[in-house]
């Protein structure tokens, strides 16, 4: 993955940091500020334009610690002017 390609998104609810630890842009730190409502599209970390294949199945993984316990969800989505939802888990 490229690194460039992750942006920190979030709603007018959210607010919060991205930054690149180390050297190397492989290991990234997500800094939430604040969560608003607590709903999970309030601060989002986003990789944009990979390409997926439809019918292919894919395997997500990473490596995640916080300061104390948290729930991390996450979406694959389309992108374009009619964003599509391939499912939230």
């Amino acid at each position: 993955l490229e690194p460039r390609r992750w942006r920190l998104a979030h709603s007018n609810l959210g607010k919060g940091r991205l930054r690149c630890i180390g050297s190397e842009p492989t290991v990234l730190r997500v800094e939430p500020r604040e969560i608003g409502d607590g709903k999970p599209w309030n601060v989002m970390l986003q990789y944009g334009h990979l390409p997926i294949t439809q019918g292919r199945r894919y395997a997500i993984s990473f490596r995640a610690r916080a300061d104390e316990p948290r729930t991390i969800d996450y979406l694959m989505m389309s992108e374009g002017a009619t964003p599509q939802n391939h499912g939230i888990y």
